[in-house]
């Protein structure tokens, strides 16, 4: 599966949330000011939470309007103007209910300042040039450091807010506590003037609460779908009507498969649905043909060679920036230029415009694929790694990768697995090598791999003082949150991350990950890699 996909990518720059290592002005400054008037929202959400005010459908809106806030999606203005109008009346109502409340009671307001509280009075232009105010002001009371820490904060609490939004789906109450501690630290963003052991605090409290939103949508995709299990997945093409489905809701994908059961539409996951294939309730539908993808990074290949129609599902991570067509649809609450919105899970119009397409002109066969993993198997070889530790046959523990995809260090890497000393064990996510002390799993796309390997090896390791050594062969903007998943919520770790970082992360955020959370990186030279971990882990075993 590498080879078929690594032929064709490439990196790709992105805008997400506060953190860019460029970006379209215009984009940076319509999602400043959104995430301008979430901080608001949120600030009186609480308040009226205090007063025991009815506050979930403030709270609804604060979690989607994060998402929206990180979709990697070239805005509409006109659809963007309404979900901002909307997004101002909302906080206007919130913001007036808590100073009646106030003035009927007697009680001190606090009023947080707004560059519009008439929303007759909201011009595109104006938000706008506030927006890019707003990032201007913050770029000035902000040191490298400090702003990095609200980056990194940011990254997290979007993938929490992704991670409580696909929650809801499954159900709207799962997650009622851990969205108001989200909403917490989103309101404390309005004020500046935190220092930085505070933001480092609230950084493990948003990645702790992270962690545990996606143990618990793990848990939910498991009650729904079943336990998933070694499978294989077509790579296959077939003839007649198509539609790719790619993004992360699994609900999604079933609620499409649904609709489409009793068509002639053939349906391709892509992306990280492929794990989908991995679920004995996704096996039932017929019409789910197989996995269409010829690029890990490149969206634009896989799009444009696409003959049919496509659906991005709900607050995916991908890059959709500078794709424009006329055959996309998402579930998204907006969905940006050139894609319709789905709303209420009505697929009509979709449907109505796949079967207008030619899609496949033929058949076309490749390889099949291996996703996932034999469960009990996973458990044995588990508890033999443990066994190693307790009888002191391990000295050194390596973990590769926290997915299987590597981009082009394939060389390097192959390299330092073959220079890791017989006393050591690798566990690799990356590289199926054969080595005797080396234990391949295929992990595409599923990152609670790491977390069950973590939890099983690490109170051995702890007891043993064996750190376990964490080889990441990337990093992107969602690996930087799966970075403190495991600094926040795991104790015996050692970080390393690639000196090729993706042209996704500001290189600020790089030192900051150096200087403030002892995340080390590589250097590319094998020798002298080595050499530092084995001294790393010495001074810590003293």
């Amino acid at each position: 599966m590498q080879n078929y996909f690594k032929m064709y990518n490439g990196d790709k720059c992105i805008f997400d949330a506060e953190v860019s290592c460029v970006s379209d002005p215009i984009q940076a400054s319509l999602k400043e000011i959104l995430l301008y008037e979430i901080r608001l929202l949120s600030y009186y959400t609480l308040k009226l939470k205090e007063f025991n005010f009815e506050y979930k459908k403030y709270a609804k809106h604060i979690i989607d309007g994060v998402c929206v806030v990180s979709l990697n999606m070239e805005i509409n203005r006109n659809e963007f103007s309404e979900y901002l109008l909307n997004l101002i009346d909302l906080r206007c109502e919130a913001q007036k209910n808590y100073i009646d409340y106030c003035e009927k009671n007697n009680l001190d307001l606090q009023i947080l300042k707004a560059y519009t509280d008439k929303c007759s009075d909201f011009n595109f232009i104006d938000a706008l040039k506030q927006g890019e105010l707003q990032n201007i002001q913050k770029n000035k009371i902000l040191d490298k450091d400090k702003k990095s820490l609200y980056d990194i904060l940011y990254i997290i609490l979007q993938n929490a807010c992704r991670n409580i939004a696909q929650i809801n789906l499954f159900n709207e109450n799962e997650a009622e506590d851990e969205t108001i501690e989200i909403i917490k630290l989103i309101s404390s963003t309005n004020f500046k003037s935190t220092g930085t052991e505070k933001l480092k605090s609230r950084i493990e409290k948003a990645s702790q609460i992270n962690y545990g939103l996606y143990k618990k949508l793990k848990n939910l995709s498991y009650q729904r779908f079943g336990i998933p299990h070694l499978s294989e997945v077509k790579l296959d093409y077939k003839k007649g009507k198509a539609v790719l489905v790619t993004g992360d809701s699994l609900m999604d994908l079933y609620d499409f498969l649904q609709a489409t059961k009793d068509t002639d539409i053939n349906v391709y996951t892509h992306d990280a649905l492929i794990l989908a294939h991995c679920y004995d309730e996704f096996k039932k539908f017929k019409n789910l043909v197989g996995h269409y993808q010829k690029s890990i990074e490149n969206l634009e290949m896989d799009f444009s060679s696409f003959p049919g129609v496509i659906l991005i599902t709900r607050n995916g991570n991908g890059n959709y920036l500078n794709i424009i067509r006329g055959l996309i649809y998402t579930t998204n609450e907006i969905g940006g230029k050139g894609v319709t919105v789905v709303k209420n899970n009505d697929f009509e119009n979709l449907i109505k415009t796949a079967n207008e397409q030619e899609g496949f002109k033929k058949d076309k066969q490749f390889d099949k694929i291996q996703i996932g993993y034999n469960f009990d198997e996973f458990e044995v070889q588990l508890e033999k790694i443990v066994e190693q530790i307790e009888n002191d046959k391990i000295k050194n523990l390596y973990m590769f990768g926290l997915l299987n995809n590597i981009g082009g260090l394939d060389d390097y890497y192959k390299n330092f697995i073959d220079k890791i000393d017989d006393n050591s064990y690798i566990i690799s996510l990356s590289f199926d090598e054969k080595k005797d002390n080396l234990y391949h799993i295929n992990s595409y796309y599923d990152y609670s791999l790491t977390y069950k390997i973590l939890e099983k090896l690490e109170p051995s390791c702890v007891k043993k003082n064996i750190p376990i050594n964490i080889i990441m062969t990337e990093l992107n903007l969602s690996l930087i949150s799966r970075i403190f998943d495991i600094v926040n919520n795991f104790e015996y770790e050692n970080i390393y991350i690639p000196n090729r970082i993706s042209d996704h992360v500001n290189p600020q955020i790089i030192e900051t990950l150096k200087s403030q959370f002892g995340i080390k990186i590589l250097s590319g030279n094998v020798e002298k890699d080595l050499k530092t971990i084995t001294s790393t882990n010495k001074e810590n075993s003293n």
